[in-house]
């Protein structure tokens, strides 16, 4: 590389700092050689990174102890595939946001695309979600904390630590 090399990359991780590259929120960092997104000194592919923005934009939008509302779009005449959409009473619909985040499809209705069965995949949609964004697990918000832990003999309501962040959110179908 010479000095000419050097300055260009020095101009375009200024312009990417102050507008943003997808999937790094503006004000960060990221610049991009081929398909590997280097974003806060890491090196991740573009989907990882825009994984990443989408988590921190819920993360943004969703406390421990919210509602998750889903909505039951359709289902496959095997019953094995389902298109559900996510939303919040607060925020609106966020299915695209939770697709990216959790690395669902989404359909033309406006549902994220879900396959198997057996189980309450709406559920499975809202664990996943508060998994990813509460992945070292959350604090306690006292009356009505939705952890599986207050049902399982810890009747401590006081300011503690729950480690599964899969149950910081609760889920209603709509």
């Amino acid at each position: 590389m010479d000095e000419t090399d050097d300055s260009r990359l020095d101009m375009a991780l200024r312009d990417t700092y102050t507008r943003g590259y997808n999937g790094a929120p503006s004000g960060l960092p990221a610049l991009a050689f081929g398909s590997i997104l280097f974003w806060k000194g890491f090196a991740m592919t573009r989907k990882e990174a825009e994984r990443q923005e989408a988590i921190v934009e819920l993360r943004a939008k969703i406390q421990p102890g919210a509602t998750i509302r889903t909505i039951l779009r359709h289902v496959s005449r095997s019953g094995m595939t389902r298109h559900i959409s996510v939303v919040m009473p607060d925020c609106g619909e966020i299915s695209w946001l939770v697709g990216r985040a959790l690395d669902y499809r989404r359909h033309n209705d406006g549902g994220l695309v879900v396959g198997n069965c057996g189980m309450d995949m709406g559920f499975a949609i809202v664990y996943s979600l508060s998994h990813a964004l509460f992945p070292d697990g959350f604090d306690c918000i006292g009356e009505g904390c939705p952890a599986s832990d207050h049902s399982n003999g810890d009747r401590d309501r006081t300011p503690h630590k729950h480690s599964d962040g899969g149950y910081a959110l609760r889920q209603q179908w709509l």
